[in-house]
This record gives C-alpha cells, sequence and structure tokens, in this order.
C-alpha cells in the first residue's frame, strides 16, 4: 500500500493514468504483468482495466472520521486480498498511515521513504 504525494501539478494523476492503462507514455515503455501496453489497442486496454484494475475516485474533501473509516477499509482490503493499493493525497495524516510514500514535484520522483506502518 502507497501513497503517491506532491503539490498540484506534481505528476501524481498522469503517474495514475500511466499505471491505470488509461493513457500511453510519451517516451519509455509501460509493462503490465511482463506485457507491454503502449500498443495494445483500446479493447486489449478495456480488458486489463476490468480485470486487473480498479479505481476508486474521491471527488470531496473527506473529514477526519471518515478518512480514518476508510484507510481502515482499504487496510483490510490490503491485508486481506494482498492487492496493491495506491492513493494520491495531498493529506499527510493519510500518507503516514501507508506503508511506502513516494513524492513527486514537476514530474519526477523527488523521494521514495518506507514508513513503519504495517
Amino acid at each position: 500500500m502507497l501513497v503517491l504525494e506532491g503539490p498540484s501539478g506534481s505528476g501524481k494523476t498522469t503517474l495514475l493514468q500511466l499505471l491505470g492503462a488509461l493513457d500511453t507514455p510519451s517516451t519509455g515503455q509501460l509493462r503490465f504483468g511482463g506485457r507491454s501496453l503502449e500498443h495494445e489497442s483500446d479493447r486489449i486496454l478495456t480488458g486489463i482495466r476490468s480485470a486487473e484494475i480498479g479505481f476508486v475516485f474521491q471527488q470531496f474533501n473527506l473529514d477526519s472520521t471518515n478518512a480514518k473509516e476508510l484507510m481502515a477499509l482499504l487496510h483490510d482490503l490490503h491485508r486481506r486480498s494482498r492487492v496493491t493499493i495506491i492513493i494520491a493525497t495531498h493529506d499527510e495524516d493519510i500518507a503516514a498511515h501507508t506503508q511506502r510514500r513516494i513524492r513527486l514535484r514537476d514530474g519526477s520522483i523527488i523521494a521514495d521513504t518506507r514508513n513503519d506502518q504495517e
């Protein structure tokens, strides 16, 4: 379970779109399950997204009680299912409750640290 954090415009959404096979890289390769995705058809990418990748979008600001409840649910899902959960946030409290924190600025990773959580 990891968090992508950084200011607006740092690249969090772009990275999530790439990881979710919603966008293709302008350079380099995007690989999923050992397979290169940048030249796959929309039909293939849709199949991968529907079978292998899930999205949860937050369109509003959570209060601290709801944020704690959501994090508890995500931790439980991660422990039980061993799925990778990636959260993009500006919230320090949420970031502190993940195993790994990746900080972005101007489209680059500026820090990659592990938390003592979990």
